[in-house]
């Protein structure tokens, strides 16, 4: 997922391998930012392994009934 060496996700990074995983319901910025714990714009290492737990586990990260990211799921 990280391509330029800098040691963190950036937007575009992030982006782009969600689409490579063909996974589209987590590929808008509020869910980028939920992940983004320091607010940093962008994510760290333990940033993406909690991505990575969401994608594999299948667990929702938005509500069935409005669509809004869950925090802190």
């Amino acid at each position: 997922m990280e391509r330029d060496g800098d040691g963190r996700v950036s937007t575009q990074e992030y982006i782009t391998k969600l689409q490579q995983l063909e996974v589209t319901t987590i590929t808008n910025m509020d869910f980028f930012t939920e992940l983004d714990k320091d607010e940093d714009g962008s994510l760290d290492f333990s940033d993406v392994i909690t991505l990575f737990y969401i994608i594999e586990s299948g667990r929702s990260a938005f509500c069935d009934g409005c669509g809004v990211c869950w925090k802190n799921s």
